[in-house]
């Protein structure tokens, strides 16, 4: 594992790639559950360009989606909600009433998982585990 920190309108951003430089987390600033620094692995600021390269792009404005191969690392269940998370239209606002059964979760009211595509908020991101999810199809 290697990590590199960038800059960005959300604060500085840790971006986590695996042993074969596979983009596998990406963390903000302060937020719950953020690693120790052992599980970030060593400080290199020459990987994951093209992780940068689109973030860079879509806090310009330039993209909407991510193409960057992924290898989350997670529970089972984190992967179906990250999935169903990648599907959910940017800008909409689905609830767990409709989402839940995708994941295998019982749904609840007014239980809304968002998908912000916006300056102010993280893509896709997973509260549990700082993941912001799997490419946009």
């Amino acid at each position: 594992m290697k990590h590199r920190i960038i800059d960005s309108p959300l604060g500085p951003l840790t971006l986590v790639v695996d042993a074969d430089g596979v983009l596998c987390a990406l963390y903000n600033e302060g937020q719950r559950y953020f690693p120790e620094a052992a599980a970030l692995g060593e400080r290199d600021d020459t990987v994951a360009e093209d992780a940068v390269a689109q973030l860079r792009e879509y806090f310009a404005g330039t993209r909407s989606a991510f193409t960057v191969p992924t290898a989350a690392v997670g529970t089972a269940f984190q992967h179906r909600v990250w999935e169903a998370l990648a599907a959910i239209p940017p800008g909409t606002t689905p609830h767990l009433r409709s989402s839940g059964p995708r994941v295998g979760v019982h749904p609840a009211p007014h239980v809304p998982w968002v998908r912000q595509r916006d300056a102010t908020r993280s893509a896709s991101s997973c509260p549990a585990t700082g993941w912001w999810g799997p490419q946009a199809p």
